[in-house]
């Protein structure tokens, strides 16, 4: 899937360019600027969707502090240590000594 969400992005990138680079040395916009932009848009818009599809399938668990606590950003008592599943993972906003 992430083959087609890549081909169909670059589309997206050639049809906004091919539309915006004909209507710049035109000086006009004519019909067929508007069907190069809205291929693109179309194409954009797909390759986003199956992007979206990819993220939702690889979605991760949600982070849950180490000790059970509260994440709040007042109670820093975890140390910074969250679990992941049955890992835990350090956050890069824990407060670092200089």
């Amino acid at each position: 899937m992430l083959l087609p969400a890549i081909i169909l992005t670059t589309l997206a990138l050639v049809s906004y360019t091919i539309g915006v680079w004909s209507e710049r040395v035109q000086k006009v916009l004519k019909l067929r600027n508007a069907i190069f932009f809205g291929l693109g848009r179309a194409a954009d818009a797909s390759g986003t969707f199956l992007m979206n599809m990819i993220a939702v399938e690889n979605w991760a668990e949600p982070l849950e502090p180490a000790d059970g606590g509260d994440r709040g950003d007042r109670d820093r008592s975890h140390g910074g240590a969250y679990r992941v599943g049955n890992r835990r993972a350090y956050s890069q906003s824990r407060n670092r000594e200089k």
